[in-house]
């Protein structure tokens, strides 16, 4: 069945097409394996580009996305003329997300059919050893020096060379932001609050609220807190301090302040369509303004984040029912998020495929 005896053993060469091949041989055990739940998949019209698929198919759950089976299967197939050659391009370089004076090391789970790999690195980041191998070390150059660098695993193939890069923050951390998951309008007594940090390069995270009791999450970049029972006098404002730390040290201390007026009710921000893939429409219920019913009495803030908090778009308006184009995003999960005065309001946004 196609190259399953150059799958087994390995086979090296130029085949009738004048295509340069390498298969490197896994076995003839791991080989039948793939091939008997390659070949239970697929229907008796199959053709051949149907049995790669389902051989690829099942060297990957079989062994993994990544795995040298998977590349000897796929190289195997491209030996006999179906398909492409295994490209490194999809692999993922392993290692940590951030890098101090310390020795860190990143890896690259090459196969045999790897002929060189040449690493590279940022300026922020000093050479220790690995050129040429699976595992490449560096160090950061200095820990008061904070930013984002990167380590790149140039690999070369019989047929291809492929870069692979990792982004690594080297130095101490840095807080961009600390934001309220939560609506401020549903604040009240006895409320739970998510609370998200933003701080590129931190491993670890130290918070600190007045006016709230953290319920989880210390530690980690979003935490849950509690406001206490009772009847509060509003407005209050809620304090929150933060400090993140990494390999290299502490950032500095971070405080932010979010007043708000525990009045409750039902959310003023509504979104339609939702899921929206084209345009959606916004309104906000404005119920202390004295404007007319078109407009509010202030400009608010309007903006959108991704799922990961990175901003994506940010307007002031001043009508209560607007539109937002928003075929030009990804689909996915989005949060609108609308400032105004000291309220705070948020709705999840879905964009769909459009």
């Amino acid at each position: 069945m196609f190259g399953q005896v150059w799958l087994s053993v390995g086979k090296d060469g130029t085949n009738d097409l004048g295509t340069v091949f390498s298969v490197k041989g896994i076995g003839i055990d791991e080989a039948q394996q793939i091939t008997f739940m390659g070949e239970t998949n697929l229907f008796p019209s199959a053709a051949y580009a149907d049995a790669r698929n389902a051989m690829i198919n099942a060297a990957t759950n079989l062994y993994g996305p990544f795995s040298c089976e998977l590349v000897n299967v796929t190289n195997a197939w491209y030996a006999v003329g179906v398909g492409t050659p295994f490209h490194y391009s999809n692999v993922f370089l392993s290692g940590p997300q951030t890098a101090s004076t310390s020795n860190t090391t990143f890896t690259f789970n090459a196969c045999s059919t790897v002929s060189s790999i040449n690493w590279t690195h940022s300026d922020n980041l000093a050479y220790i050893n690995g050129q040429g191998t699976n595992n490449y070390t560096v160090q950061a150059v200095n820990c008061s020096v904070s930013g984002m660098g990167w380590v790149k695993a140039i690999v070369n193939t019989f047929n291809s060379t492929d870069t692979l890069e990792r982004n690594v923050w080297a130095g101490v951390p840095i807080i961009d932001s600390i934001r309220l998951l939560t609506n401020t309008y549903s604040i009240g007594p006895n409320s739970t609050i998510e609370v998200l940090g933003l701080s590129p390069g931190a491993e670890s995270y130290n918070w600190t609220v007045a006016g709230a009791t953290i319920i989880s999450g210390q530690g980690t970049s979003d935490i849950w807190i509690q406001t206490a029972s009772g009847v509060p006098v509003c407005p209050v404002d809620l304090t929150i301090q933060l400090t993140t730390s990494n390999s290299c040290g502490n950032s500095q201390t971070f405080m932010k302040s979010f007043p708000f007026d525990c009045s409750g009710g039902p959310n003023p921000l509504s979104v339609s369509p939702n899921p929206a893939s084209q345009t959606l429409t916004v309104e906000l219920t404005d119920t202390t303004s004295t404007a007319t019913s078109q407009t509010v009495n202030e400009s608010f803030t309007v903006q959108l984040f991704n799922a990961y908090n990175k901003p994506v778009y940010r307007t002031r308006e001043t009508l209560r029912r607007f539109t937002i184009n928003v075929s030009g995003y990804r689909p996915g999960m989005y949060y609108l998020r609308v400032t105004k005065g000291n309220n705070v309001y948020v709705n999840k946004v879905i964009i769909a495929v459009h």
